[in-house]
């Protein structure tokens, strides 16, 4: 089973490198970037007097989750990181000025990588955001006996795991020190798998969350004081959607924030738009009052988590395809937010959804009836949100105390 899993992988591998010659943008990061590692590896800091704990997030996203526990992490002199990354969303995104870190690309996984790259690093424990399955690296941090752990997990019932042929798969994940799994669902799944090292964790995004309301805030000067709408982390397939709604809403000024805001994806937004729109880092440059067409379009990455504060309702892209991007960011302002249907494989969207306070729209066309409805709610549904998601703040205690022991 792990030579077929290897020999995939060496597919994937051939197929991003075609991509990356074909002009794919993000083929070509992901490629380019391992390639300049090589070189850079030579110069890992070794740190051997201190504890070294190695984080591995898939992207910006699963980063976002690590935060909390990164900096509870560096409030213990003793302990080094590294921290690595699978795509370049977030390996180019993040910058870390802290010489207690150091980043890497996580290489392709096949054993001889990551036995090379373990006994380069030597870590005492590593720790996996969600459900970062690389059974390669598993089987070699098994062989070299270094402890290691999942957080915030979540496998639903119809997860590839559970299927016939897997168990030497799943033998990896039995081995780990703990899985600290999401919600109490996923700790039950996983029982009725026979796993047995649990521990009930939680969602660390309501952590950083907290931690970015708590910051500075970006407070947006309008031309005009309006109701504010911003559709936050959207794809392509809902610009026109999008489009139209603006149009429909005259009387509100727009937020747009494309997932991707590279210059070829930023170029789409503008030829599907029919409004004039401002770019924010313009207006981030400047200071000046956003111009008045009542449109802005975020184009950085990293400030969209702190300019939910000026919305007066969200609508969180992707919810019609793969599944929603973080809901939590701007429900942590008390702000009524909406998103797409499929939200199955996204425990803490249906949490919210059943508690009511989520509105989850089952097509394109209850868009602008559900964003009006927001817009006229003054029940005192904000402040419900605000306690709901300060009451599942997660503990860390008990992960940190494991990975220091």
């Amino acid at each position: 089973m792990f030579l077929l899993y290897s020999f995939v992988l060496v597919i994937y591998n051939w197929l991003i490198t075609v991509a990356s010659l074909l002009g794919h943008n993000k083929a070509k990061k992901w490629v380019k970037g391992r390639k300049e590692q090589a070189g850079k590896l030579d110069n890992i800091p070794r740190w051997d007097n201190y504890r070294k704990i190695w984080i591995h997030a898939a992207s910006y996203g699963e980063y976002e989750m690590a935060k909390p526990i990164i900096s509870v992490l560096l409030t213990n002199p003793r302990n080094r990181l590294y921290v690595s990354f699978f795509s370049p969303s977030g390996y180019e995104n993040i910058r870390f000025e802290d010489e207690r870190i150091f980043k890497l690309y996580l290489p392709l996984d096949l054993q001889k990588n990551q036995r090379e790259l373990v006994s380069l690093l030597k870590p005492d424990k590593v720790v996996f955001i969600k459900y970062e399955f690389w059974f390669n690296l598993l089987v070699v941090l098994n062989q070299a006996h270094i402890p290691y752990f999942f957080t915030s997990i979540h496998l639903n019932q119809d997860h590839y795991l559970w299927r016939w042929g897997l168990s030497p798969f799943r033998d990896t994940l039995r081995k780990a020190a703990r899985l600290y799994c999401h919600n109490p669902g996923s700790m039950s799944i996983l029982k009725k798998q026979g796993f047995t090292n649990l521990r009930l964790f939680g969602d660390t995004r309501i952590n950083k969350a907290l931690e970015n309301k708590a910051e500075p805030s970006i407070d947006l000067q309008w031309t005009e004081s309006k109701p504010t709408i911003i559709y936050g982390s959207i794809i392509p397939e809902e610009y026109q959607l999008i489009d139209q709604c603006i149009k429909g809403f005259s009387d509100c000024n727009h937020i747009l924030a494309p997932h991707d805001v590279a210059p070829q994806d930023l170029q789409k937004l503008n030829e599907v738009l029919s409004v004039p729109i401002s770019h924010y880092n313009s207006y981030k440059q400047t200071g000046n009052d956003i111009p008045s067409t009542h449109c802005l379009v975020i184009n950085t990455l990293g400030d969209l988590k702190y300019l939910y504060r000026n919305a007066t309702v969200a609508y969180i892209g992707a919810g019609f395809e793969k599944g929603p991007h973080n809901v939590i960011e701007p429900m942590i302002y008390g702000v009524p937010t909406i998103t797409g249907p499929n939200i199955e494989k996204f425990p803490m969207a249906g949490y919210l959804k059943n508690k009511e306070l989520l509105e989850v729209i089952s097509s394109f066309t209850e868009l602008k009836s559900t964003l009006r409805r927001c817009l006229e709610d003054r029940s005192n549904r904000s402040a419900r949100i605000v306690s709901e998601l300060e009451q599942l703040k997660v503990d860390l205690s008990q992960l940190i105390q494991e990975l220091e022991e």
